[in-house]
């Protein structure tokens, strides 16, 4: 992990400096107290490192189930000539819902709101 890596780096160096001959007692002071609050800042980002990997990892398992588009037709009372115009709107991107299902709507009788489709579809456990 990058931060662990950088970290081993800083005592590293902190190591490295403490033994080098060719630096003053006075250096090697400043870049003893350098190290240490590079470590102690380090100390704190800690937290949001871990708090990073356990969110990557959980994105990574998400994922996206397909919409059921019989349960979504049986809850707006489709037939099934309207189901390849539902499942085109459905499998678009959700931005295009209620417009497509107006479009949908328009059709059906009686007549429905895209709005009042896309309530019905959330109540029904579609969406």
């Amino acid at each position: 992990m990058l931060h662990e890596g950088l970290l081993k780096r800083v005592k590293e160096f902190g190591e490295k400096s403490a033994a080098n001959a060719g630096y003053s007692d006075e250096l090697k002071k400043k870049l003893k107290d350098g190290v240490k609050d590079i470590q102690n800042k380090a100390v704190g980002v800690n937290v949001y490192v871990e708090q990073l990997g356990l969110a990557s990892k959980r994105v990574k398992e998400l994922s996206v189930e397909a919409i059921d588009v019989g349960k979504a037709a049986k809850a707006l009372a489709i037939d099934r000539n309207g189901e390849a115009a539902l499942k085109k709107v459905l499998n678009g991107p959700a931005s295009g819902f209620e417009s497509g299902l107006e479009q949908i709507g328009k059709n059906l009788e009686p007549k429905q709101k895209g709005k009042d489709m896309l309530a019905k579809l959330k109540s029904a456990g579609v969406l």
